[in-house]
């Protein structure tokens, strides 16, 4: 098994490589395969581009599925048009809904994304059950050929989205099936039909899956530009005000701990003064790398400006707290030009044990106890109640 899913990332980078011209390392592959391997920040971007597009999408088919009534009456024999008339009204209905539906903060897309293609797969087959047998010359005729046509629209429609592997494979399957079920409807079940038919819409599919790994890799990519500081590889600003918004609110929701620490290397002036500022960058890279080094996985490391990093703690009470920080401060942030240790400034805000109903307000609590940290002699702590965690790294 581990051997397969090696050989599939392989071919997913080669190809990802051939269309894109970048490099992709497994991470990112995986990622590509699964959404179980997206970071809670691009799973709330991906959710709310799909979330847009599936309403899109809903809006436009909702005019197109009420527009096509009046075709199916100019080609259709009555006793056909009247119902084909009730299923597209159906359908419209389903696909107003969509377009109008607003999903809440962390809603999955899921359910919406499927009824969206559904919803179209289960009027193709209710179609073709009432074109059984009927024999149209001239334009009913391509009208019908039209409805038959209608499982590889919709597999191209996948291509719109960014979906991982799993996800469009198991869309594309989908209509696949509804094809060879409208088939035996229509046909009994040629046994002929897949190697006349099957085998292109298996093509399209593959092409489609192509151009949505594709689209999420640029997706990715993109993410990773804007969501990122390109000096140290952390968080940016602006997007650690978005994740402090979205994990503070999902705290209250919850009645979650949630805290800041605000950690502003010490003497960093003196670095730039003596060594250039090509030395300081380095040392800013080094202390970004020892943050995420030291703390846990789902913490959030931010570069809030200059020598200032703002470090978000979902879910971690005071106690937790300690602990983290009494390990950052065993060993610090790695050593400083001259060979002491780089120590910081921390100050910290905790939402439950500061009382506190806004993160802005929390901001400014850690932010206001990094400066007593500063003024009570650097390399220490203040945490809620200005208490004080230190070393004897100076």
């Amino acid at each position: 098994m581990e051997m397969h899913l090696s050989y599939l990332l392989s071919k997913i980078r080669e190809l990802l490589l051939l269309l894109g011209g970048t490099e992709v390392n497994d991470e990112r592959a995986a990622s590509l395969i699964s959404r179980r391997h997206h970071s809670p920040h691009f799973v709330r971007y991906r959710r709310n581009i799909i979330n847009k597009r599936v309403q899109i999408i809903s809006a436009l088919f909702v005019v197109l599925n009420l527009t096509w009534i009046a075709v199916d009456w100019a080609l259709l024999p009555s006793e056909i048009a009247l119902p084909m008339s009730g299923y597209r009204v159906l359908s419209s209905v389903i696909f107003l809904f969509l377009a109008l539906y607003q999903a809440e903060e962390n809603e999955s897309y899921t359910w919406r994304l499927w009824l969206l293609f559904l919803n179209p797969l289960v009027f193709y087959l209710l179609a073709l059950n009432q074109l059984q047998g009927v024999e149209l010359q001239g334009w009913g005729g391509v009208l019908v050929e039209i409805y038959k046509l209608l499982p590889f629209i919709i597999t191209t429609g996948v291509s719109v989205f960014p979906l991982t592997l799993i996800e469009g494979v198991s869309l594309g399957l989908v209509a696949l099936a509804s094809m060879l079920l409208g088939s035996w409807i229509v046909t009994g079940a040629s046994e002929f039909f897949f190697m006349s038919t099957g085998w292109i819409l298996l093509l399209m599919l593959g092409v489609t899956i192509l151009a949505t790994l594709t689209q999420l890799h640029f997706m990715f990519s993109l993410l990773h530009r804007i969501s990122y500081d390109n000096l140290t590889g952390v968080f940016s600003r602006d997007t650690g005000r978005e994740m402090i918004d979205l994990y503070f609110r999902l705290s209250l929701d919850q009645e979650a701990p949630f805290a800041l620490a605000f950690v502003d290397l010490d003497h960093f002036k003196s670095i730039n003064d003596n060594y250039g500022h090509d030395e300081g960058d380095e040392i800013l890279k080094k202390a970004a790398a020892s943050l995420q080094h030291h703390f846990r996985r789902g913490d959030i490391v931010v570069r809030w400006g200059g020598e200032e990093f703002l470090v978000v703690f979902p879910n971690t009470d005071l106690k937790g707290l300690k602990e983290v920080l009494g390990r950052l401060m065993e060993d610090w942030l790695g050593e400083r030009p001259d060979g002491k240790p780089l120590t910081a400034s921390i100050g910290v805000a905790e939402r439950i044990s500061d009382d506190v109903t806004d993160w802005p307000q929390l901001l400014e609590l850690a932010d206001k106890r990094m400066y007593l940290a500063k003024d009570g002699g650097r390399a220490r702590a203040v945490l809620v109640g200005d208490e004080e965690l230190s070393t004897n790294a100076q």
